[in-house]
């Protein structure tokens, strides 16, 4: 299961066997006797992509489970002794990594034999990653979620102008002020892009340059490329270095938080989640 699991998240089977570290012949004969067993092609070979049948997509979905359900039995085994093992995925949006970072840090130093699979993605990518099991763990906007997905308000997240190193600025700047400075902006691939543009029409914003992730908006504008319009937490980290943060009227708002599929967490989940509500005032501000 491990092993289709792999080659539908790689894409192919090199990619899969080398993130499971083994050969790919061993995978490709894995896998063909599972298909032996279940009397069936999981996959169609189109070029170097392999492609889920209607049967694959029916065995990944229980696959998922499965794995899901023997990591708990696992965890429960090994958890009886107070000491936790095994593996987590942990999904995060952009904006939410510094911080998120900072607990599995914390987390790591707690229960050093659990390793984490950390992954980054869009908002609308966090749910679908949680209801798949592909993420165990996801941080996040958590004040829209469905049913089957329970959410833990850490705290609210709000917009910020990052300034480069020397900038003479006030605690809370308004957008009018904020069209004096070139501005660094989000590519077009971007959730905040359609929100962006409708600023640059209104206050008339002079765009100089614009980077995929917030991250490197934040390297560009330390650099002294311009200033640029990014998440509070996602400025973590910046001042530190030099950079200035201002506060912005009506900035826009969202709940941040942890979320994970409905039902009993594992003792290894359960554990990051308590740590992640105690700590999370303490990773998401400024060192």
């Amino acid at each position: 299961m491990e092993c289709v699991l792999a080659v539908v998240e790689h894409g192919n089977f090199t990619r899969a066997a080398a993130a499971l570290h083994r050969t790919q012949p061993s995978l490709s004969y894995a896998i063909g006797r599972l298909e032996a067993e279940l009397a069936t092609a999981l996959f169609s070979r189109r070029g170097r992509v392999s492609v889920l049948t209607p049967a694959g997509e029916a065995f990944v979905v229980e696959a998922r489970r499965s794995i899901v359900a023997a990591e708990r039995a696992r965890q429960a085994a090994t958890s009886v002794g107070g000491l936790l093992m095994g593996h987590m995925d942990i999904a995060v949006i952009g904006p939410l990594v510094t911080p998120a970072a900072r607990v599995v840090s914390m987390f790591r130093t707690e229960h050093p034999g659990v390793t984490v699979g950390f992954r980054t993605g869009e908002p609308h990518e966090m749910v679908g990653w949680v209801r798949s099991s592909i993420a165990a763990i996801a941080f996040g906007r958590v004040d829209r979620l469905p049913p089957d997905v329970v959410g833990h308000r850490l705290g609210d997240e709000e917009t910020v102008a990052a300034f480069p190193p020397g900038t003479e600025v006030p605690q809370c700047t308004d957008f009018t002020a904020l069209a004096s400075f070139p501005i660094v902006g989000p590519s077009l691939e971007t959730p905040f892009r359609s929100r962006f543009e409708a600023m640059v029409t209104e206050f008339g914003f002079e765009v100089v340059a614009e980077a995929h992730d917030m991250h490197s908006m934040l390297e560009l504008v330390l650099s002294g490329v311009g200033a640029a319009i990014v998440s509070r937490s996602g400025s973590v980290g910046f001042v530190a270095r030099g950079g200035v943060v201002s506060r912005l009227p009506a900035s826009d708002r969202y709940q941040a938080g942890l979320m994970h599929r409905h039902g009993r967490l594992t003792p290894t989940q359960a554990a990051l989640r308590s740590l992640a509500t105690e700590q999370w005032e303490v990773v998401s501000a400024d060192p």
